[in-house]
């Protein structure tokens, strides 16, 4: 009879410290928030290739400037075709030790 006791108790333990899923998920976003909030650039960019960086950033860009351009009036849409069809300007050229 002690042994079948101390199996139920046993049970009765292991019941008691099995978290449900809810529990689990507000610890596990608790803790990560934790971490979010002591988290330094070197952090966030250390598991992060600079190529998904970069790429992070043009399509961002890109969404960005869609949603502006989409709210553009036709003047501001000229202006900022005949800005995109100029040739890029070149640097100017001084002589070396000036300046």
């Amino acid at each position: 009879m002690t042994t079948a006791t101390a199996e139920q108790t046993e049970t009765k333990n292991d019941n008691a410290h099995t978290p449900s899923d809810e529990d689990m998920e507000k610890v596990v976003t608790f803790i990560a928030n934790d971490y979010l909030k002591n988290a330094t650039m070197v952090d966030l960019l250390s598991g992060v290739p600079v190529n998904t960086l970069i790429q992070l950033l043009q399509t961002q860009a890109i969404n960005r400037s869609k949603n502006a351009v989409e709210g553009f009036s036709e003047e501001q849409f000229k202006s900022a075709l005949e800005e995109a069809n100029k040739p890029p300007s070149e640097p100017s050229e001084e002589p070396a030790g000036e300046g």
